[in-house]
């Protein structure tokens, strides 16, 4: 049986924050909203979700450039998690990984 990640979101950057590690490997990390609405009685409801993206290198740079908070966007990337202990406590942190952010315009 075949393996297969892949994520597609569209939604708002809520906050982007860039970080170059010792190596100068720039990371960039995205808060994404994407929001649904749920139709409740006469009205609809919105329910939000926040996911945290991350891009590496190249792809960074160049997104940390062109995207600020605000910006809807498009993405497929893949789910990773990460894995670290502090004070003997296991923490498991998921996140999407990508290379490419596309722009959405409306008007």
């Amino acid at each position: 049986m075949a393996n297969f990640n892949q994520v597609n979101l569209a939604g708002t950057i809520g906050r982007i924050d860039t970080f170059t590690t010792n190596t100068g490997m720039t990371i960039l990390t995205v808060n994404l909203a994407v929001t649904k609405y749920k139709k409740v009685g006469d009205g609809f409801e919105d329910n939000t979700n926040w996911f945290t993206i991350k891009m590496f290198g190249a792809a960074a740079e160049n997104a940390s450039t062109k995207y600020v908070a605000g910006d809807s966007v498009l993405l497929t990337g893949e789910l990773d998690t990460n894995v670290y202990e502090k004070d003997g406590v296991k923490t498991y942190q998921t996140y999407v990984v990508t290379n490419k952010l596309v722009l959405c315009k409306y008007g």
